[in-house]
């Protein structure tokens, strides 16, 4: 059996993590600039939402990865 969306995230799962963690930060520190609140507000809001975004997308790409190593043949 072939599994297209696990050999997918198997092959580009990490780097799709960053860009989940970017556009994180990014939507995170556009909704706080829009709200009026200042830069700092702004670059601690983005950070934190870039780094819970990429880890939470690194975890998922970590559990495809090893389920895609149980799955398909080598």
């Amino acid at each position: 059996m072939r599994y297209p969306a696990i050999e997918f995230v198997a092959l580009h799962g990490r780097k799709l993590a960053v860009a989940v963690g970017a556009l994180a930060a990014l939507l995170a520190a556009l909704d706080v600039t829009l709200s009026g609140f200042g830069p700092i507000a702004t670059m601690i809001a983005g950070t934190a939402a870039g780094a819970a975004g990429w880890a939470l997308a690194r975890v998922g790409a970590e559990i495809v990865e090893l389920i895609a190593e149980t799955l398909m043949p080598h």
